[in-house]
């Protein structure tokens, strides 16, 4: 009967570790202290290796291995960072970044990025790839701010002919549901709530009621939909009174009154 090993060797960059059997090649470099780069990994997650971007030379391996789901065996030599391991990683990153926009200068994530962080680390200073980067259209993610304050926000929306409700209410002569009209004011009521605290992306808004909504005229697709909601009262305990109005032109679409709370991420 085979005696089964509490631990094996594995040898990581000229350094022979202990390691557990059927354990990952990428938890013994985490352990070790020997950084592989990765993006899809998380110890907590189930294992997908769809990044490739942890490949590493293992010996008497044909190709470079991805760390995160390569069982560590007796034996096993690693170079993590050998010519063949940086090879396979640049070659990775190239291919992750074909369609990427080159916008790092003024993107809102700039210098807090470990795409960024990542490929000037582990990619190459040119890309082989010359050819046009696919776009796509940018998804509709509802208001856009026109003007924020302390004690009002006023929001734009337009009323696309495309929208899935124009088929699925009132064929032949679409009329904008209001309770879209009311989520529209929701939406830019969410922006002026979190405006109200120092440290927004801490905090979340839970709209608790809305009361007397009134719609005064019928919203259809071309129309450029205004909103602008004011704070009734200031905010205590965490509770804010909004009163909204939407308007197409000069005319006043619907309005409704708004009560909310915001609460801190940690506390729920």
């Amino acid at each position: 009967m085979t005696e089964k090993k509490d631990k094996i060797k594995v040898t990581v960059d000229g350094i022979e570790h202990d390691a557990t059997p059927g354990q990952m090649l990428i938890e013994l470099t985490d352990q070790t202290g020997n950084y592989v780069p990765r993006f899809c990994y998380h110890e907590k997650l189930s294992i997908a290796a769809n990044c490739r971007m942890c490949l590493v030379e293992v010996e008497n391996s044909r190709n470079a291995l991805p760390a995160c789901a390569t069982p560590v065996s007796d034996g096993m030599v690693v170079h993590t960072k050998s010519k063949s391991a940086k090879i396979a990683q640049e070659s990775t990153m190239e291919f992750l970044l074909i369609n990427h926009p080159l916008d790092c200068p003024i993107c809102d994530q700039g210098g807090e990025c470990e795409l960024q962080d990542l490929a000037y680390t582990y990619g190459k200073n040119n890309s082989r790839f010359d050819i046009p980067k696919q776009t796509k259209k940018n998804d509709d993610l509802g208001v856009i701010v026109l003007e924020l304050s302390e004690s009002h926000v006023i929001g734009l929306r337009r009323v696309e002919q495309s929208e899935s409700w124009v088929k699925g209410h009132f064929p032949g002569a679409p009329v904008m549901p209001g309770v879209l009209q009311v989520e529209f004011m929701a939406q830019a009521g969410g922006v002026l709530v979190l405006n109200t605290v120092p440290d927004p992306e801490n905090y979340l808004t839970f709209f608790m009621k809305m009361d007397k909504c009134k719609f005064k005229d019928t919203v259809v697709p071309g129309d450029v939909l205004i909103c602008k909601l004011e704070l009734v009262s200031p905010i205590r305990r965490g509770i804010i009174h909004m009163h909204g109005q939407t308007f197409v032109g000069d005319k006043i679409k619907s309005e409704g009154e708004f009560m909310a709370k915001i609460i801190k991420k940690d506390t729920l």
